[in-house]
């Protein structure tokens, strides 16, 4: 088994023991491919859980684990990780990629200069951020056609155009 980081467990919902999960990326389609979660602190052993039924509320899914029947067990969720199998990711097209894959990638410029590796990447409400780590500095790029130029999964880079004071 191969586990993600996929959100994280805000709040209980309701009496019946349905909890409330917000989405890293903020992307709630995907979710209706998932049978399982993992929650936990950690990616460490976590607890599986079968999802029995979900729902979309704003920015977040409101989610019936098996098992998890009273608000005080659901209470017992608060603040967790929730992960999920690599497995039940949706199938990608050829030029699509998961933010996850992109995360150590090395980054280059233009130039081919290599700026830092990918540590992780942030979702504001204008667009994704990467961020760039090296040994010194970190880099913030806003993720878009105009800085990001070119994604090679098959190779581990990503090549930016770096304007003046970007870097």
């Amino acid at each position: 088994m191969d586990l993600i980081a996929y959100g994280k467990v805000i709040k209980p919902h309701g009496l019946s023991g349905e909890v409330k999960v917000l989405p890293f990326s903020g992307e709630l389609s995907s979710f209706k491919n998932f049978n399982n979660l993992y929650i936990s602190q950690e990616i460490n052993n976590p607890t599986k859980f079968i999802i029995s039924r979900r729902r979309n509320q704003k920015d977040s899914i409101i989610v019936k684990l098996e098992g998890i029947d009273t608000i005080d067990d659901a209470e017992h969720l608060k603040g967790l990780m929730v992960f999920i199998d690599k497995k039940e990711l949706p199938e990608k097209a050829d030029d699509e990629y998961y933010w996850f894959e992109l995360i150590g990638m090395e980054v280059f410029d233009n130039k081919d200069k290599l700026i830092g590796k990918v540590k992780d990447i942030m979702d504001n409400a204008a667009q994704p951020i990467l961020v760039i780590n090296n040994d010194s500095e970190e880099y913030l790029v806003p993720f878009v056609e105009k800085f990001v130029e070119d994604i090679d999964l098959a190779n581990s880079k990503i090549v930016i155009n770096p304007i003046e004071g970007l870097i």
